[in-house]
């Protein structure tokens, strides 16, 4: 009676045991599937190059001296719902570029990017060379999907395929696939100048030309759909105006850090559309203060200085709390 008894109790025993092994393996496995769509990585690219870009800015008999081509490296992360971008600020009249600031790019909870990362699998990006231009459409030169294998690693030279019948071109590049994710922010722009603007077109007066009434545009770069935009008061005849207002723009969680931005130049005009003057991208890294030297459209001026000079001071706060 007594073994029978005792045996009793022990298989309760062991049924209890293997009830909570079976609750723990699943808790476990609940957990580890939560982890894998929770996981959210930040690609950080340093060390960017590109070598041999065609310089498709070249005119035929040409007897300007040196490259035209104002090319920048653009890297889209693959396998992932949205679209997640970053890229180089451009370096001008150059076919051999090197980028002095890095790339950042988030790799967003849920996406098989992220979750491959997580499991220890490559992520595929792709890498694309384009010409900058003011007026119109950016150029796509050469382009090619990347594997990247582990957490880190160095490509060197690796060959983009040429596009629309530019031959190929090579880049080169150092990557880390982060777990530190950047919280929000707010970027202020204060202390803003600009000089060397050109005579803007005054389609009313007889004469044709007559100071610029400038303005300036932000807008942040590199956040995907995310939009963050400023825009500053117009400034009345004016060939080195300085603006006294300061504005605000929004950086949103896992953007990078610097940011980049957009200062984009252009002449006010009460009876006809704004006209574009000046163009670039800046990558705002340092003591808080950035000089960005813009282009002006080409064929806008035919002598004096060929570039804007943009002057500004800028502070990132980021959100309390988070």
């Amino acid at each position: 009676m007594w073994n029978w008894l005792e045996a009793g109790r022990e298989a309760a025993r062991e049924a209890a045991a293997a009830e909570r092994a079976a609750a723990e393996a699943a808790a476990l496995k609940a957990a580890e599937e939560q982890a894998l769509q929770d996981a959210e990585y930040t690609l950080i690219l340093t060390g960017v190059a590109a070598h041999g870009v065609p310089d498709c800015d070249a005119k035929p008999g040409s007897k300007s001296k040196g490259p035209k081509v104002d090319p920048y490296v653009r890297f889209t992360i693959m396998d992932v719902e949205t679209v997640e971008t970053g890229r180089t600020q451009p370096e001008y009249n150059t076919c051999d570029p090197v980028f002095p600031f890095g790339v950042q790019i988030s790799l967003p909870p849920g996406s098989a990017a992220a979750m491959a990362r997580h499991k220890g699998e490559a992520v595929r990006v792709k890498v694309e060379v384009y010409d900058k231009d003011l007026t119109d459409d950016d150029d796509r030169l050469a382009s090619a999907v990347l594997t990247l294998e582990g957490k880190s690693g160095t490509l060197s030279k690796e060959s983009l395929a040429g596009c629309s019948g530019w031959p190929d071109s090579l880049v080169t590049f150092t990557y880390e696939l982060s777990d530190q994710i950047t919280p929000p922010a707010v970027l202020t722009l204060s202390g803003i100048s600009a000089k060397d603007i050109p005579l803007g077109i005054d389609r009313g007066s007889k004469k044709g030309f007559k100071k610029a009434d400038p303005y300036l545009k932000f807008a942040l770069m590199e956040v995907g759909d995310f939009e963050s935009k400023a825009r500053l008061s117009t400034c009345q005849n004016s060939s080195n105006p300085t603006w006294k207002e300061s504005v605000e723009l929004q950086l949103p969680r896992a953007s990078p850090r610097p940011p980049m931005i957009n200062i984009r130049l252009w002449d006010d005009d009460q009876s006809d559309a704004d006209d574009p003057i000046a163009s670039t991208d800046v990558r705002l890294s340092g003591s808080g203060e950035a000089t960005a030297t813009l282009p002006i459209r080409k064929g806008l001026v035919k002598k004096g200085a060929q570039k804007v000079q943009v002057a500004l001071k800028f502070a990132i706060a980021e959100e309390e709390g988070y």
